[in-house]
Formats: C-alpha cells, structure tokens, sequence
C-alpha cells in the first residue's frame, strides 16, 4: 500500500504540487489506518502512507521531495517515527478526526456529508470518488456526539449512509439528517454504562478489558 500511493501520487501529480497529506496506513490491527478514509475527500493533494513503527520510507520522503510540497498535513495523531509534519488535521478519536478533516473539506462549497462505519472501513474505502461532500465516520448504532455537534454546526444539509444497515443504521442516518435539517436542535449523548454491584475499593475491581498502557 504505500508503494502503491507513491505510484498514484505520480499518476495523478506529473507536475507536482504543493501540498500532501500523510497518514497512518496500518492502524490498530495493521489492515487500515481509519483517518485515511475521510481524507479521501481532500481532493488538493495525494495521500501518502506510513506506519508507528517505520515511520515513512526513504521512498515516500523522495516522493514528497519530488513533488516540491510546501507543506505536508497529517491525518490523525499517531505518531509516524521521528517524522514532524507542518501540521495536522486530527482528533482525540477517529471521530473526531473525521470531523477536523470535515471541517477542511467544506471549505470548498459542498453541502454533504457520507457517513461511514469507523470500524468497518470498506464502503468507505469507494467513497474517495465521491468529491461532493465530506466523509465522517460513525458506529453502527450511535452517531458520535462529536460527529453529530459538527452537522449541527456546519453547513451539512444532507446525510447519506456508505452501506446498508449493517453499517449505519436507520435510526443514525435519521438523527444524522434530523440535526442536518434542524428537526432536532440537540445532539444526543449516549447513557452511562450500568453500574451494579462493586466490591468495596480494598479489592481488585473487575474490568471488562485490559489494554496495553
């Protein structure tokens, strides 16, 4: 894949040109980096990847050198090796990050937004020729706070779900145009987990997952 990006960056830019975006090409599980999905609305430079642990190759650092890019924009926050971009369009979350990417897409006089599954990223990988609108990324059967206050705020008016129910369902793609079209003024927050039983704080408490610090 990122051998692959070089090749279009040089199909698509002969002449070169002034800006590019990098971006985590791997992620969490080494599949996909999701912040490459809603960069695939920036139409005004190639994407280029790289990885946590390589940082980017000596072949994507020549490919940005051969383009003459004045400034290079990474998508998201992770960190690519010793790297240092001129700045970033990112997030705390892949949500978030969908939104600050957003918010550069519709700098442009577009007027949708794609919603797309931030887990299940394939419907979203075909959306990077759609040039209407930007991609925000959700789950399935939420529509993330942070996501749904920027079509609240911005100038969205019109959502449309990338995949079946699947991926986004029914009632996210209502709240998602409700709030777009100002039927509903307040984007809704999800309800705190359940909280039962817990031994008192001297005991090891139990948790539901543990992740690498």
């Amino acid at each position: 894949r990122v051998e692959t990006a070089i090749e279009i960056a040089k199909y698509v830019y002969p002449q070169g040109f002034s800006r590019v975006y990098v971006t985590d090409g791997f992620g969490d599980t080494g599949k996909l980096g999701p912040d490459a999905i809603p960069g695939a609305a920036l139409h005004d430079g190639p994407i280029l990847f790289g990885s946590r642990s390589n940082g980017l190759t000596a072949g994507t650092r020549d490919m940005i050198s051969r383009l003459g890019a004045k400034e290079v924009v990474q998508l998201g926050y992770n960190k690519l090796g010793s790297f240092k971009p001129n700045r970033y369009l990112a997030g705390s979350d892949r949500f978030s990050t969908s939104v600050a990417i957003s918010k550069e897409v519709l700098k442009n006089n577009v007027h949708i937004a794609y919603l797309a599954n931030g887990f299940s990223l394939v419907d979203g990988v075909a959306a990077g020729v759609l040039d209407d609108g930007s991609i925000l990324l959700s789950t399935q059967d939420f529509l993330p706070f942070k996501v749904c206050e920027h079509i609240r705020t911005s100038k969205i008016t019109k959502v449309v779900a990338l995949g079946e129910t699947g991926a986004i369902s029914e009632s996210v793609l209502k709240t998602a145009n409700g709030v777009a079209q100002g039927k509903i003024k307040k984007c809704p927050k999800p309800a705190p987990p359940a909280v039962g039983w817990r031994p008192p704080a001297r005991y090891l408490q139990p948790v539901s997952a543990i992740r690498a610090p």
